[in-house]
Parts: structure tokens; C-alpha cells; sequence
């Protein structure tokens, strides 16, 4: 037999009998459906009671686990750990974002909180102040003809290819 256990609990996960010779099925025991159900309506608890009765939670936590059944854990430990990083305001107003477009993904969610944090650009700032030294300095003002009779003679020198 062979025995998978969770590493922290030390609970089992799954046991499978090695089977000898070649061309043998190998299958999953019959009750591993029933693990996975519960194992998945812990996690789901879980990532619900992070949500801490937030509107919608229940509906859009369902709705991924009905569009990614197969991918259900990893589906709940991405917003899982979202809800560890981000305040609940941050998460409600993701939630609601994800909700009013329908974006029924884990990674959706979890973009959305990324978007909504990032820092905002900095403001330019309209008038600088130069050092003193500096206040008699005043840059040379050129005519734009003389770049566009530069820019001709390139033309010129170039085939009719301007810089």
C-alpha cells in the first residue's frame, strides 16, 4: 500500500495498493469522492467566513466552484490567500466589481485587488524652483524654420528618407 498524508496534520489523505506487473488498473478508492467533497466544503467555509457575510459571497464562491470543478482548491486558496493580504473594505469593493461584470475567477478577484491598490501616479508638480544659481541662466530660443531646413537637407542627403 501507499499512503499519502498531509505533511502539517499528518492526516490521511489517500492509500493506493501497488499492484504488481504491468497493465493493472490503478484506481482511486471509492470513498476519495467523499473526502474531496469535504475537504473542499472546509475551505469553502473557510474563504466564506473571510467574506464575513458580505453580500454575494456565497453566490460568486459558488458560481467558481460550478466553472472550475476540477480546479475547486486551487480556485479557493488564490481568494483564500487574497483575504489574508487585503482589508475587507478592499475586498468588498473587489467583490462587487467582480459581481457587477461577472468575472467568476479567482484570478479575476484577485487582479481586481491588485488594480484597485495600486499606487496612484504622482502629480505633477506645475512650477519648479531652481536653485539661485541657476535663475540668471535662460535657455537660447530657436526659429522652427531652421530644424525644418535641417530636416529638408537630410531628405536630401538620404534618398528622400527624413529623420
Amino acid at each position: 500500500m501507499v499512503r499519502f498524508h498531509d505533511a502539517k496534520t499528518g492526516e490521511l489523505l489517500a492509500e493506493h495498493q501497488i499492484y504488481q506487473g504491468k497493465g493493472k488498473k490503478v484506481s482511486i478508492p471509492k470513498n476519495a469522492a467523499r473526502f474531496k467533497e469535504t475537504r473542499y466544503d472546509e475551505i469553502k467555509t473557510k474563504v466564506l467566513i473571510g467574506f464575513e457575510g458580505m453580500l454575494g459571497a456565497e453566490s460568486y464562491i459558488e458560481r467558481i466552484m460550478e466553472r472550475f470543478p476540477r480546479y475547486i482548491r486551487d480556485q479557493l486558496s488564490i481568494i483564500g490567500k487574497a483575504q489574508d493580504i487585503y482589508s475587507k473594505d478592499e475586498l468588498a469593493k473587489a467583490l462587487n466589481y467582480c459581481l457587477e461584470r461577472e468575472l467568476y475567477s479567482a484570478n479575476d478577484f484577485r487582479d481586481t485587488l491588485v488594480y484597485f491598490n495600486q499606487e496612484k501616479p504622482p502629480q505633477i508638480i506645475k512650477s519648479v524652483e531652481l536653485p539661485m544659481k541657476y535663475s540668471s541662466v535662460r535657455a537660447h530660443e530657436r526659429n522652427l524654420d531652421i530644424y525644418n531646413a535641417l530636416n529638408e537637407q537630410s531628405s536630401i542627403l538620404t534618398g528622400g528618407d527624413t529623420v
